[in-house]
């Protein structure tokens, strides 16, 4: 072997610290409301809520925070949040706070 090769095995075997992912404002706030309201289900329109009582004329949420499936997805690809699989497709499956999630906004 070269030393070029000697210095690429020994970079991809260096073990480095796992970065730890902090959360976004809105991922915070959505997982404090899943812990008082319930799980996050989705509404029409792509709104994700959790315990909303009002809709406007667009089927939006009035005066309760929401969030896209964007948020929704990060959040469960970080454990934070699982499916209720209550439906088989993913889009209309609501969204169960994991113990991983209660940690992070405790």
């Amino acid at each position: 072997m070269s030393r070029r090769t000697d210095r690429m095995w020994a970079a991809a075997m260096r073990v480095t610290a796992l970065k730890v992912v902090q959360p976004s404002p809105t991922q915070v706030e959505m997982l404090k409301l899943m812990r008082t309201d319930g799980p996050l289900r989705r509404l029409a329109g792509g709104f994700w809520v959790a315990g909303v009582r009002e809709l406007n004329y667009n089927g939006a949420p009035v005066d309760s925070p929401w969030c896209d499936v964007r948020t929704v997805r990060a959040m469960e690809k970080r454990g934070w949040v699982e499916r209720s699989g209550a439906f088989t497709e993913e889009w209309r499956d609501s969204r169960l706070l994991t113990d991983a999630g209660r940690a992070v906004i405790e």
